[in-house]
């Protein structure tokens, strides 16, 4: 297997990990060389493919990835992790991933939609070696570990 590959929204997110990489890269400035940073758009659906294209992609010409991380700009934690802090995911929640009914929002495991049939369900787990590794290699993100929460309407004024 090769190395990392870390995906984002967009080209803006992409272009500021890439510069974090060669700010904290080897003394000579480069970055590392088995880490791919690229952006692979807005939305499940579309992230989802993208991300499913670069691993066939990768796997086919025989450099499959050994891993891969979400990353990107998020909304805050007011008053727990500063504005430009990192945050380690210790796992991801498709927060509204359901239905909106008259009673409110129904989750999709309550609509009968079996959790395998969702990659798990609307809760995954990171990965625990991948974790690790990110904590020892982020210790400055070292004690802010919350759940990676997606959420993909939002409500403008009304």
């Amino acid at each position: 297997m090769t190395g990392l590959l870390v995906v984002t929204a967009v080209p803006a997110e992409a272009e500021a990990i890439r510069a974090g990489l060669t700010a904290s890269a080897a003394p000579d400035g480069t970055a590392p060389p088995d880490v791919t940073v690229l952006p692979v758009g807005v939305g499940p659906a579309v992230a989802a493919a993208a991300t499913a294209r670069l691993l066939a992609l990768a796997e086919a010409a025989g450099r499959p990835y050994r891993a891969v991380v979400s990353a990107g700009i998020a909304g805050g934690f007011v008053g727990r992790v500063a504005v430009g802090g990192t945050v380690l995911a210790d796992r991801s929640v498709a927060a509204d991933l359901g239905a909106e009914s008259p009673g409110g929002f129904i989750p999709v495991e309550d609509l009968g939609m079996p959790p395998e049939l969702l990659g798990g369900g609307r809760i995954v787990p990171a990965d625990p070696g991948l974790l690790a590794g990110l904590r020892a290699a982020l210790p400055g993100a070292a004690g802010r570990h919350h759940p990676r929460c997606t959420a993909y309407t939002s409500m403008g004024p009304g």
